[in-house]
């Protein structure tokens, strides 16, 4: 009996432990490597896509797999994020870095109702620049295309990513003051 206690401690001191971790704010970028032109990925339909289609506005790259849990769990909350805040200076792009399984993703974006664009990266330019330690993986962009912060893991709420893209935000506010 005691060993389950201690395991049953240890089963809710770890996610606890993680989470503050891996908290959901803005790790800051150590210098604002920008992600070139060049980085190109194809869309859904095969057109060939690029973030300087997207230059001007703050851009949440989310980048995640079909088969990664965490990343299916993320998108209710990226897609009520896109539908509220999706305007002139702000987009959300899903990048899938699945091998092989462009049709799945596309059948996934469907089912789920993803509301905002999602790229194939396997195997396209874009994926040397932005190839993740894990999914899902958060990059937020800038409006230059710097890479101004990321996100490792999981957004665990919707607030939780507000909080982010604001943060992002007053980055960019103070970039502009400074120049």
């Amino acid at each position: 009996m005691k060993r389950w206690n201690t395991l049953l401690k240890f089963l809710v001191i770890l996610p606890v432990t993680l989470l503050f971790c891996f908290s959901p704010a803005l790790s800051a970028a150590e210098d604002f490597v920008k992600i070139p032109a060049d980085a190109t990925a194809k869309n859904l339909e095969g057109k060939v896509v690029s973030l300087a289609d997207y230059k001007g506005k703050l851009l949440f790259l989310n980048i995640w797999k079909t088969d990664c849990f965490p990343c299916l769990l993320e998108i209710p909350i990226l897609n009520r994020l896109q539908k509220e805040y999706a305007s002139d200076d702000f987009s959300i792009i899903g990048i899938s870095v699945d091998r092989g399984k462009n049709k799945f993703v596309g059948d996934l974006v469907e089912k789920a109702k993803i509301n905002y664009p999602v790229w194939l990266a396997y195997g396209e330019p874009i994926l040397k620049y932005i190839e993740p330690p894990l999914t899902p993986f958060l990059l937020v962009v800038g409006p230059e295309g710097e890479v101004l912060g990321y996100v490792p893991g999981k957004i665990p709420s919707y607030d939780d990513a507000v909080v982010v893209m604001n943060q992002a935000r007053d980055l960019i506010a103070e970039q502009k003051k400074q120049k």
